[in-house]
């Protein structure tokens, strides 16, 4: 039986999340022109997901403007536990 994950959010300084050390997204030119556009025009409406020990699952991009942006810190959802690669 597969634990249940619960998951909490909180704030951390962007210099403290490290990113997705095997990051198999393609990014092109297209959607970061449209990244940035959502971003200034609705700002970032969402948090970005890291294990436990602050390493990103899903958010790469999003941290990437953040600290463009001169951001200090950034909402990051965490899991009451440590994620297994394969979770």
């Amino acid at each position: 039986m597969k634990l249940k994950i619960k998951w909490s959010t909180k704030q951390v300084s962007v210099d403290n999340i490290k990113p997705t050390p095997n990051n198999y997204k393609i990014k092109t030119d297209l959607g970061l022109q449209r990244l940035q556009h959502s971003l200034s025009s609705y700002g970032l409406a969402g948090t970005v997901i890291c294990n436990t020990d602050l390493t990103l699952i899903d958010g790469n991009s999003r941290l990437e403007q953040a600290k463009l942006a001169g951001e200090k810190k950034i909402w990051v959802s965490l899991p009451d536990r440590r994620l297994t690669p394969k979770e």
